[in-house]
Parts: C-alpha cells; structure tokens; sequence
C-alpha cells in the first residue's frame, strides 16, 4: 500500500470515529435529559454545551461540523425543536395527569 492510500484510509477512519462522537452527542442531547440518573443529566448538559459553544478548534462541534461537512445552523435547529416539543409534551403531561390530581374532590376547575 502506497503512503497516499494509507493516509486516505486514515483519514476516513478518523472521520468515522468523528461521526460516530457527534452521533454520541446527539443522542446525549435527545435522551440524556429524560433518562434517569445524574451521569445521564451530565451527558446531556455536556452534550448541550458541546453543541450550542461558538469554539472553532478541534474538537468542538463547529469544527466537526465542518470536517464532516454538517450544516451546523440546521443540526441546532432541529435539536432545538426537538427540545421544544418534549418541554411541550412535558407541560402537556403536567396539566393532564398532575394538575386534576392537585384539585380539590368535587371541583372541576374552571368552567
């Protein structure tokens, strides 16, 4: 193998693994906050830092962004709409199942 193909299969095995870390922040981001545990709620909070900081240097999100040819701008939107509608469904949860269980019996509410 000649050095022009080694560096070409290591530098897609470096892409792979970069891949395979912004995969892992991702799903730290959608799930970390709802799993249960403190190392959970960690990944996320790390997750989220990762990916919201404006730092260009390796190895931050920007920056593999753009190794990876990512569109960093569309990846934080949708995570953030994705962050939006659990806090939606979330607060949906909260007026369906806890508040008519904090009324008083006998009252409907508002009506």
């Amino acid at each position: 193998m000649d050095s022009e193909t080694e560096e070409l299969i290591s530098y897609n095995d470096a892409r792979i693994l970069w891949a395979h870390v912004m995969h892992k922040a991702i799903e730290d981001f959608k799930f970390g906050k709802r799993a249960k545990g403190a190392e959970s709620l960690g990944a996320y909070r790390d997750a989220r830092g990762w990916i919201w900081s404006d730092d260009e240097e390796f190895p931050s999100f920007l920056f593999l962004c753009e190794v990876l040819e990512l569109d960093a701008g569309r990846i934080r939107r949708k995570l953030s709409e994705h962050e939006l509608s659990q806090q939606c469904e979330e607060s949906s949860v909260l007026k369906d199942v806890v508040e008519p269980g904090l009324r008083e019996p006998g009252h409907e509410g508002p009506g």
